[in-house]
């Protein structure tokens, strides 16, 4: 502060301490004698008063700062709290005497000097006072605000000159000279207003050793460069490797993860401008590298030398962006032609490794599809690559296991309600006879390992490919990854299981799901589990917006999901869609009686020798051909909890096989069983009396409709005659509403077929149910070694020579 602003300050300070002395109050006159001489309180007269004995001289007060003076000018005046009467009340006595002449002119006897006393110079009036105050705050004011205008004319020149310091290095401008005077753009940006942010701070240092320093200047550019966080320790420095604007990489985990992070960007603010014109240059040399850039989506990172043939450069250039960088998936085709190009001028091309095994996926993938669409070429009916299968399997199933070998790693979903496991082996048996892989791992929940090894069985049989069906992971080092993996309903997998399933290092991936998974929560993790080479799908379902529909996903994911409503697959599906429940049961429960045996042969040997059985005879053989299927009593009880499973399996999936089920035999005495079984009292089964009357046909069926879960146990001379009315309610005009299980195997194949029809028409893709008894008169039946006429499974009392000339023989292979 100047030393005029500390003296007003200062003279600022004494008139207020005058003008804040309190006002003289009368005192008694005393008779003693006179006391020494001191000075008078100030009081106001009027101007042409009389002078009065001048005050006592006031010790000079120190110089004060300009808070000082503040402090002074704002306190509160002596005495305001004690007496705050008083201090209201003199200001007016002192004007009621000032107005009056003849009483200013009277002299005070209280304030008198004595007789030899010298007169003292008159005290300053009001209105000096006042005018004396007022020039002091003024020109402390005054001084003030002089201060203010300097600091925030400092304050806009340093904001000012950082501003154009910051432009300068941005467009290369020289800095403006601080001894240079302002024109009248700079005085204008000079003045006041809203401030401008700064630069950034660097938030990272570069290091360099004495080796880096003595390097030249493009070998210091483009190398490795080591970065660490302003007061972090040695722990987080990072290097980067730098080969232009773009084509940089980094070792952290950001950069691995996501193929971006801030450190490439801090790297090159941190160059000076010698190393950046050497960087935009590019690196010496008439060769070229190409890099894997990690991220969502893999990339390959062209990096070309300053000195590369121009027309190397332009077949480069047609495949990449603006950073020089290309989807990896569909690389290859261009990489091969730019390196023959490159070969044919003798320039090199440094191919990074992981380029290579990065690409091979993509060309697996289009040489399998390939090779299956040649055998399919060869040979429509695939006789070849399908030798090992047993049993024909659905198109639309067949169409899913090329599918999942073509892709790869693939989500099988199609919503039928009927299992992914026949594509499932399809695929498996596509992969070790056409592509030769070995190792295969079924991992399925503990429930459905029954079902699996039916259908392997079925599919299988004995030429099964080398495989393990688990319901968890062996313990680590316990065994050798496979080479393919099939997990079925991942979705019923506890979490740190279904982790423990990704962290095997696969090639080859197959997800069962039971219900389309389109729209599920699970979905993007599934995704992710499958393109763990990040070829795109996974990157295309996160780009979709948090709203997509589900067909928008099904395009993004069209590469590792097939998923199909059952609405598409009509004209694709069969008539029947069967599956077998084979059950096992000791040799003596399954076993045909030897004594209908004995009477068939008897009745036989019989006709052989004259053609001829009378009535009662024939009779004798239908009552020994009844004894022959399996029908103890063991049987029966595992008939009646296959069918409580598959009651289950239809109804409690995710995804219903159907609405209601029908349960058809050719024995009245089987379904009577069968509906009086504990095992399925859950399933309260509703049966159909022989001989019932319409009426009460009614009723069944109303309860039927009105409770869908509840199975119709009917035979097949029951369903013969009420088929219209057992349609209306099992079909219904949806569709594809009901499962047909047959608990018998009839001794005619033609008889399925007719159940079949009568229960649900014309319906495409109806789902078959057969429990069937291994080891037994229905495996030689079902494998076709007896060849029995149809009529066998109607009801006849006796039958014709015709008949018996077609019986007869047919039973030869049987009684052998």
């Amino acid at each position: 502060m100047s030393q005029t602003s500390k003296n007003s300050a200062s003279a600022l300070a004494e008139g207020d301490e005058a003008a804040a002395a309190p006002a003289p109050t009368k005192r008694r006159r005393s008779s003693s004698k006179p006391k020494p001489a001191q000075a008078a309180p100030v009081q106001e007269v009027a101007a042409d008063a009389a002078p009065a004995v001048p005050p006592k001289p006031r010790r000079k007060r120190p110089t004060q700062s300009v808070e000082a003076a503040q402090a002074v000018e704002t306190a509160p005046e002596p005495h305001a709290e004690a007496q705050p009467a008083e201090a209201a009340k003199a200001p007016a006595r002192r004007r009621r005497k000032s107005a009056d002449p003849a009483t200013a002119a009277e002299p005070n006897p209280d304030s008198a000097a004595p007789q030899d006393a010298a007169p003292a110079p008159a005290a300053p009036s009001a209105r000096q006072k006042r005018r004396a105050r007022s020039e002091a705050t003024q020109a402390v004011l005054a001084a003030l605000a002089g201060e203010a205008a300097a600091m925030v004319a400092a304050a806009q020149a340093a904001q000012a000159e950082a501003l154009a310091k910051a432009q300068a290095q941005t467009d290369g401008a020289p800095e403006p000279s601080p001894l240079a005077a302002p024109s009248n753009d700079q005085a204008e940006a000079a003045a006041p207003r809203e401030a401008l942010p700064l630069p950034e701070a660097p938030r990272f240092e570069r290091l360099l050793s004495e080796e880096d320093q003595s390097l030249s200047l493009p070998e210091r550019v483009f190398t490795s460069h080591r970065l660490r966080a302003l007061g972090a320790a040695a722990a987080g420095v990072v290097t980067v490797q730098l080969m232009g604007q773009h084509a940089w990489r980094c070792d952290c985990a950001d950069f691995q993860a996501q193929g971006q992070c801030e450190h490439g960007a801090a790297l090159l603010a941190l160059l000076s401008p010698d190393e950046q014109t050497t960087l935009d240059e590019g690196w010496p040399g008439a060769a070229a590298e190409l890099w894997l850039r990690p991220g969502p989506v893999r990339q390959l990172q062209w990096v070309a030398g300053r000195d590369l043939p121009e027309a190397l450069q332009a077949q480069a250039q047609a495949a990449l962006d603006e950073a020089q960088r290309c989807d990896a998936e569909w690389a290859f085709p261009w990489l091969q032609e730019l390196l023959q190009t490159a070969h044919a001028l003798g320039v090199l091309v440094r191919v990074e490794p992981a380029v290579w095994a990065q690409l091979a996926w993509s060309r697996d993938t289009a040489a399998r599809a390939a090779k299956l669409e040649q055998a399919l070429e060869q040979d429509p009916q695939w006789q070849a690559p399908l030798h090992g299968l047993q049993d024909a399997v659905p198109v639309y199933q067949w169409e899913a296991a090329q599918f999942a070998v073509a892709a790869g790693r693939a989500l099988l979903a199609d919503d039928l309600g009927l299992g992914q496991r026949p594509a499932a082996l399809a695929a498996a048996t596509l992969w070790t006879r056409l592509f030769g892989l070995e190792g295969i791992w079924i991992v399925a929940p503990a429930a459905a390992h029954a079902a699996w090894q039916r259908d392997m069985q079925r599919w299988w049989g004995d030429q099964a490919p080398t495989h393990q069906l688990l319901s968890e992971l062996p313990a680590a080092g316990t065994a050798e990854a496979p080479m393919l993996l099939i997990v079925d309903s991942p979705e019923l997998f506890a979490p740190a299981q279904r982790e423990a399933l990704r962290q095997l290092e696969v090639p080859h991936l197959m997800l069962l799901a039971a219900q389309d998974p389109l729209g599920k929560p699970e979905l993007a993790d599934w995704v992710q589990w499958l393109d763990h080479a990040k070829r795109g799908p996974w990157a295309r379902l996160q780009a979709l917006e948090a709203n997509a529909g589900k067909r928008a996903q099904r395009e993004a994911l069209e590469t590792v999901l097939l998923t199909r409503p059952r609405r598409e697959l009509v004209a694709q599906l069969p008539a029947q869609i069967t599956q077998q429940r084979w059950l096992k049961l000791p040799a003596k429960h399954v076993e045909m009686p030897a004594a209908a045996l004995a009477q068939l042969r008897l009745l036989a040997a019989r006709w052989q020798q004259s053609g001829w059985l009378d009535s009662a005879q024939q009779r004798q053989l239908l009552d020994a051909l009844s004894l022959l299927p399996p029908s103890s009593r063991q049987v029966l009880a595992a008939k009646a909890q296959a069918l409580a499973e598959l009651h289950g399996e239809c109804f409690n999936s995710p995804v219903p096989m159907a609405a209601r089920l029908l349960v058809c035999a050719r024995s009245e005495t089987l379904l009577d069983s069968l509906a009086a079984a504990a095992a399925l009292r859950a399933c309260a089964p509703l049966r159909l009396a022989p001989g019932a009357s319409a009426a009460q046909l009614e009723e069944l069926l109303q309860l039927w409709r009105a409770q869908p879960k509840r199975p119709l146990l009917l035979s097949d001379a029951a369903l013969q005659r009420h088929a219209q009315a057992v349609r209306a309610v099992g079909v219904g005009a949806m569709g594809a509403a009901l499962a047909l299980v047959h608990a018998d195997q009839p001794w005619s194949a033609a008889q399925l077929e007719q159940r079949a029809e009568a229960a649900a028409g014309a319906q495409r893709g109806l789902p078959v149910l057969r429990i069937l008894v291994a080891d037994s008169l229905d495996e030689r039946l079902h494998d076709g070694a007896l060849a029995m006429p149809q009529w066998l499974d109607e009801p006849t009392p006796w039958l014709d020579e015709a008949q018996l000339a077609t019986l007869m023989p047919a039973l030869a292979p049987l009684l052998a």
